[in-house]
């Protein structure tokens, strides 16, 4: 798998990223290596809507692998 993704205008480095949270409302945040705000934050984030989240939900969706166990009950 390549450690870079084009989402939009936007190349993220998969080899830097720490987690991503699909939020309820739709949005995506990527989050990165780096410091962290004084709420435990991280300063490197990149926060995607619309058309941008949902590519990368898709591709997410279709590339992650759930661990055994893993749904409705956790």
């Amino acid at each position: 798998m390549t450690s870079l993704l084009r989402v939009g205008d936007t190349v993220i480095n998969l080899a830097v990223v720490t987690d991503i949270q699909m939020k309820a409302g739709g949005e995506v945040h990527v989050n990165f290596s780096g410091p962290v705000d004084e709420n435990q934050t991280p300063v490197n984030r990149l926060e995607l809507g619309g058309r941008e989240a949902e590519a990368l939900r898709r591709w997410i969706e279709s590339n992650v692998q759930d661990c055994e166990g893993a749904g409705d009950s956790w």
